[in-house]
Protein backbone atom coordinates (compact mmCIF):
# COMPACT_ATOMS: atom_id res chain seq x y z
CA UNK A 1 0.00 0.00 0.00
CA UNK A 2 2.84 2.36 0.88
CA UNK A 3 4.43 1.70 -2.54
CA UNK A 4 1.21 2.59 -4.37
CA UNK A 5 0.92 5.88 -2.45
CA UNK A 6 4.59 6.71 -3.11
CA UNK A 7 4.13 5.90 -6.80
CA UNK A 8 1.00 8.08 -6.97
CA UNK A 9 2.75 11.01 -5.28
CA UNK A 10 5.81 10.68 -7.52
CA UNK A 11 3.66 10.48 -10.65
CA UNK A 12 1.60 13.49 -9.52
CA UNK A 13 4.78 15.47 -8.88
CA UNK A 14 6.17 14.74 -12.37
CA UNK A 15 2.87 15.52 -14.06
CA UNK A 16 2.69 18.82 -12.19
CA UNK A 17 6.29 19.82 -12.93
CA UNK A 18 6.29 18.87 -16.61
CA UNK A 19 2.84 20.25 -17.37
CA UNK A 20 3.80 23.75 -16.28
CA UNK A 21 5.10 25.68 -19.23
CA UNK A 22 5.35 29.34 -19.98
CA UNK A 23 3.48 30.54 -23.01
CA UNK A 24 3.07 34.12 -24.06
CA UNK A 25 -0.43 35.45 -24.65
CA UNK A 26 0.19 35.30 -28.40
CA UNK A 27 1.20 31.64 -28.22
CA UNK A 28 -1.57 30.69 -25.82
CA UNK A 29 -4.43 32.39 -27.65
CA UNK A 30 -2.88 32.40 -31.14
CA UNK A 31 -3.11 36.19 -31.21
CA UNK A 32 -0.82 38.12 -33.47
CA UNK A 33 -0.58 41.81 -33.98
CA UNK A 34 -0.62 43.42 -37.38
CA UNK A 35 0.71 46.96 -37.40
CA UNK A 36 -1.30 48.93 -39.94
CA UNK A 37 -0.53 52.40 -38.65
CA UNK A 38 0.86 55.01 -41.05
CA UNK A 39 1.63 52.60 -43.91
CA UNK A 40 3.54 53.87 -46.92
CA UNK A 41 4.41 52.21 -50.20
CA UNK A 42 8.15 52.72 -49.75
CA UNK A 43 8.37 51.57 -46.13
CA UNK A 44 5.77 48.81 -46.01
CA UNK A 45 3.97 47.79 -49.18
CA UNK A 46 6.87 47.59 -51.64
CA UNK A 47 8.51 44.85 -49.56
CA UNK A 48 5.34 42.74 -49.76
CA UNK A 49 5.40 42.95 -53.55
CA UNK A 50 9.16 42.34 -53.72
CA UNK A 51 8.86 39.17 -51.66
CA UNK A 52 5.68 37.77 -53.18
CA UNK A 53 5.18 39.20 -56.68
CA UNK A 54 8.42 40.37 -58.31
CA UNK A 55 9.45 36.84 -59.22
CA UNK A 56 6.76 36.71 -61.93
CA UNK A 57 5.46 40.27 -62.24
CA UNK A 58 8.51 42.45 -62.84
CA UNK A 59 9.95 44.75 -65.50
CA UNK A 60 10.95 41.83 -67.75
CA UNK A 61 8.30 39.21 -66.90
CA UNK A 62 4.93 40.87 -66.90
CA UNK A 63 2.69 37.84 -66.57
CA UNK A 64 -0.92 38.86 -66.85
CA UNK A 65 0.28 42.24 -68.16
CA UNK A 66 1.00 43.29 -64.58
CA UNK A 67 4.29 44.75 -63.43
CA UNK A 68 4.31 44.77 -59.62
CA UNK A 69 7.42 46.97 -59.66
CA UNK A 70 5.39 49.89 -61.00
CA UNK A 71 3.15 51.61 -58.43
CA UNK A 72 0.98 53.04 -61.24
CA UNK A 73 0.16 49.49 -62.36
CA UNK A 74 -0.54 48.48 -58.77
CA UNK A 75 -2.98 51.40 -58.45
CA UNK A 76 -4.66 50.38 -61.71
CA UNK A 77 -5.02 46.75 -60.62
CA UNK A 78 -6.52 47.88 -57.31
CA UNK A 79 -8.89 50.31 -59.05
CA UNK A 80 -10.09 47.52 -61.34
CA UNK A 81 -10.73 45.29 -58.28
CA UNK A 82 -8.28 42.73 -59.65
CA UNK A 83 -5.35 42.84 -57.24
CA UNK A 84 -7.23 42.65 -53.95
CA UNK A 85 -9.58 39.96 -55.27
CA UNK A 86 -6.63 37.94 -56.58
CA UNK A 87 -4.68 38.02 -53.30
CA UNK A 88 -7.88 37.34 -51.33
CA UNK A 89 -8.53 34.41 -53.71
CA UNK A 90 -12.03 35.48 -54.65
CA UNK A 91 -13.73 33.08 -57.06
CA UNK A 92 -13.42 34.15 -60.69
CA UNK A 93 -10.06 35.87 -60.19
CA UNK A 94 -6.58 34.40 -60.57
CA UNK A 95 -5.29 33.10 -57.24
CA UNK A 96 -2.14 35.00 -56.36
CA UNK A 97 0.60 34.30 -55.68
CA UNK A 98 0.23 31.57 -58.26
CA UNK A 99 1.10 28.03 -57.17
CA UNK A 100 2.05 29.25 -53.70
CA UNK A 101 0.18 29.60 -50.42
CA UNK A 102 -2.13 32.53 -49.90
CA UNK A 103 -0.48 35.64 -48.49
CA UNK A 104 -0.61 35.97 -44.72
CA UNK A 105 -3.74 37.78 -43.55
CA UNK A 106 -1.63 40.57 -42.07
CA UNK A 107 0.07 41.28 -45.42
CA UNK A 108 -3.29 41.43 -47.19
CA UNK A 109 -4.66 43.67 -44.46
CA UNK A 110 -1.68 46.03 -44.84
CA UNK A 111 -2.31 46.37 -48.58
CA UNK A 112 -6.03 46.96 -47.99
CA UNK A 113 -5.45 49.55 -45.26
CA UNK A 114 -2.74 51.31 -47.29
CA UNK A 115 -5.15 51.50 -50.22
CA UNK A 116 -8.11 52.64 -48.13
CA UNK A 117 -6.04 55.34 -46.40
CA UNK A 118 -4.91 57.03 -49.60
CA UNK A 119 -1.92 55.02 -50.87
CA UNK A 120 0.80 57.07 -49.22
CA UNK A 121 4.13 56.85 -51.00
Amino acid sequence: MKTIIQFGLTLSFFIFVYSCTYMSEEELFNVTTCDTLDLTYTNDIQAIFETNCYECHNNSLQYGNFNSQDPVEIYYEIDQNILLNAINRVSGYPQMPKDRPKLQDCLIKKIEVWNREGRKN
